[in-house]
């Protein structure tokens, strides 16, 4: 991998995205007047911020999808993680609760089914096999669901 983590054309071992300059971030804005000065202040200090994350932040992803819903969405709505693995942990306890059943696709990053083993539910793997020609196999994962399944995690 290291060999080729910076070059290769598709980078199927990466746990992140591409990172991208502030020019290219407002290239792909809607606001193409915005400048880089418009989006921070050197001046101002660089602090944890609010726990759920900059109101401006939030309002203007609430603003970006009360525009395509029927829904009314606002700030309160919006919550800001320091990245994936806060996230996914909030939504798997959120969903699941002891007893609950969880199928997880196998392998994948570990707190994927630790969260729900830690919240109390049962988990089972859903596992791509080489006499498939690694691909999923929908029956299996149909044959897995029980009456207790709460959440199922594709990866």
């Amino acid at each position: 991998m290291d060999a080729y983590e910076t070059s290769a054309t598709y980078q199927l071992a990466e746990t992140c995205c591409s990172s991208i300059s502030v020019a290219e971030l407002i290239h792909l804005s809607a606001d193409k007047v915005t400048t880089a000065n418009d989006i921070f202040d050197v001046n101002k200090k660089q602090t944890y911020g609010e726990i759920h994350g900059l109101i401006p932040l939030r309002e203007n992803i609430a603003e970006i999808y009360a525009a395509e819903s029927t829904d009314s969405i606002g700030v309160q709505d919006v919550l800001i993680t320091p990245g994936a693995i806060a996230a996914n942990t909030i939504a798997a306890l959120a969903l699941v609760t002891k007893d609950d059943h969880v199928i997880c696709q196998f392998p994948t990053y570990q707190q994927l089914y630790s969260v729900p083993q830690f919240a109390g539910a049962e988990v089972d793997f859903w596992e791509c096999k080489e006499a498939n020609g690694w691909l999923p196999d929908l029956d299996d994962l149909v044959a897995k669901i029980t009456p207790k399944t709460k959440l199922i995690v594709l990866k």
